[in-house]
């Protein structure tokens, strides 16, 4: 083959090769910069999912703390006003029997004053005389009728001393 074809030749090739080690080099650089670029982002994305991740654990911790203080506040709230309901249950038993009995008493008061009124009515209708506890005297029927206010049978002169 002719020295010229053949340099002319290998001047080709060469530059073909040379064309495409520039190719491959700068398709390479190119390549070795975009994941650099790439690292940096995942680099960066990393400190802020760390700075999240961490963030998140002291939110998440704080909230437990949160339900934490609200339960125990939850239930020191119920148990104050259950206390506060036994309490007035309490109270609005004993006011019941307290009612009760000034009822029972009302009511035996009320039995005594008309028993009392029964006696005097019978005591006045009776057709037998009455003498003074004290000085043995007749009664008449307003010592009667006052004598069974006091319980004992006196006149009247013997009532007003009594006082």
């Amino acid at each position: 083959m002719n020295p010229i074809i053949l340099e002319t030749m290998n001047d080709i090739i060469n530059q073909v090769e040379a064309r495409g080690w520039r190719d491959l080099n700068g398709h390479r650089d190119r390549l070795l910069k975009k994941y650099t670029k790439q690292t940096k982002v995942i680099e960066e994305m990393q400190d802020d999912w760390e700075v999240a991740t961490e963030k998140i654990g002291q939110q998440n911790s704080d909230l437990h703390n949160e339900i934490k203080r609200l339960k125990k506040s939850h239930s020191e709230t119920c148990s104050y006003w259950q206390n506060k309901v036994q309490k007035l249950e309490k109270e609005n038993k004993d006011m019941k029997q307290n009612l009760d009995y000034w009822k029972k008493e009302a009511f035996s008061k009320d039995n005594l004053k008309i028993q009392n009124e029964k006696y005097k009515s019978a005591l006045m209708n009776s057709s037998g005389s009455f003498k003074c506890d004290e000085c043995c005297i007749h009664l008449t029927e307003d010592d009667i009728y006052r004598s069974v206010d006091e319980g004992r049978l006196l006149c009247e002169g013997c009532s007003e001393g009594d006082e």
